[in-house]
């Protein structure tokens, strides 16, 4: 297996070209500086890769050592961070530990290594400073959120008094430390983040803040500008009625998406569970459509621009259909494509038209 580096108060991997296996993460030197026009990347480098004994001692991993299905983390300055399932005991190689692996350019290793049998329940995930959040399970239920301080060199954990969940979801930290996270209790959920040394709870659940408009919670992203945005439901069944909302640390929100049984007029029947948010307020979620029910992907930009790619799928189909097939060409589709083209071009804000200046009234 391989990876690659590509409020209220509640309790250089310099190696020889070789073929990376299943089950690994790649990543790529990104050379343009983050939020700037697309990226450009050169050479793919091996960062770690794990194998059974029998097999090879594996790379940058204890032998032995094992990870699967897992989200590798990366910042700008091409840092990895992921957790690894199973690290063989030095004592005992038939007993396991969970550890956090972390470097750059092939060079790396594991900064944090639990207790015997514990479990690393959520994804690793590093900022700016190399500093790592991830959570620790050492009983099967519950956890303690734990982070590597990379100027200390070591991991430890850290409280969020006053919020005090049974246990924490989705953990983040971003440039400035702060640390976002859904923080779950027995009755319900509720969005929160460390600023400091307190921690704030942006939004909860009907069940945790009575009163509260959302009958659940979905997985949280963090920002940069200490930003929660997430899917929530309002209706009872949890699923039918939902949104995609930006929360703040004072307690307000805005809508920046929703499905059409939320609003008649949207086109979208449904939102995946998780999106990407951008240090901008940029999202990314996978949605899907009510007209033809597939899936496409929607950026916003924190207000209400989306993307409309998707809508040039008829256009590409029609070039390739002349071009490659020797289909005829028709008036009527040349005026469905300049149409089209010329909707995307309004939508996108690529056409703008002026806009007159009120013209004021002459003094009397």
């Amino acid at each position: 297996m391989d990876a690659c580096r590509s409020g209220a108060t509640w309790g250089p991997c310099t190696m020889k070209p070789r073929t990376l296996g299943w089950f690994g993460v790649l990543a790529a030197t990104i050379v343009s500086p983050v939020d700037a026009a697309l990226p450009t990347y050169g050479d793919v480098e091996l960062q770690a890769r794990s194998n059974l004994l029998v097999n090879d001692n594996g790379w940058n991993l204890p032998p032995g050592s094992s990870f699967n299905s897992i989200s590798a983390s990366i910042n700008a300055d091409a840092q990895v961070a992921f957790r690894v399932q199973v690290v063989p005991d030095a004592g005992d190689p038939g007993l396991s530990r969970p550890g956090v692996w972390l470097g750059a350019h092939g060079v790396g290793g594991l900064v944090y290594t639990g207790d015997i049998d514990a479990l690393i329940d959520n994804e690793a995930c590093i900022n700016a400073a190399g500093d790592v959040t991830f959570t620790i399970s050492s009983t099967g239920s519950g956890n303690s959120l734990y982070l590597y301080d990379a100027s200390a060199g070591s991991a430890s954990a850290i409280g969020t008094l006053p919020v005090i969940p049974n246990s924490y979801g989705s953990p983040c930290l971003n440039a400035a430390g702060d640390i976002g996270f859904q923080a779950n209790f027995s009755s319900g959920r509720a969005y929160a983040a460390r600023i400091g040394a307190t921690t704030q709870i942006y939004a909860g659940d009907a069940n945790v803040m009575p009163g509260s408009p959302w009958t659940y919670l979905y997985t949280p992203s963090f920002n940069a500008s200490g930003l929660i945005v997430a899917k929530v439901a309002t209706s009872p069944d949890l699923f039918s009625a939902v949104e995609i909302r930006a929360f703040h640390s004072d307690g307000t929100s805005q809508r920046l998406l929703a499905n059409q049984a939320t609003d008649a007029l949207s086109p979208y029947s449904k939102f995946d569970n998780s999106l990407a948010l951008a240090g901008n307020g940029a999202i990314a979620v996978i949605a899907t459509r009510v007209a033809d029910n597939r899936r496409v992907v929607l950026r916003s930009d924190g207000a209400a621009r989306v993307s409309l790619v998707t809508y040039l799928l008829p256009v590409t189909a029609l070039f390739y259909g002349v071009l490659l097939l020797g289909e005829p060409l028709t008036w009527e589709e040349l005026a469905g494509m300049v149409l089209i083209l010329g909707g995307v071009a309004l939508g996108s804000g690529a056409v703008r038209f002026a806009r007159r200046e009120p013209v004021a009234a002459p003094s009397p």
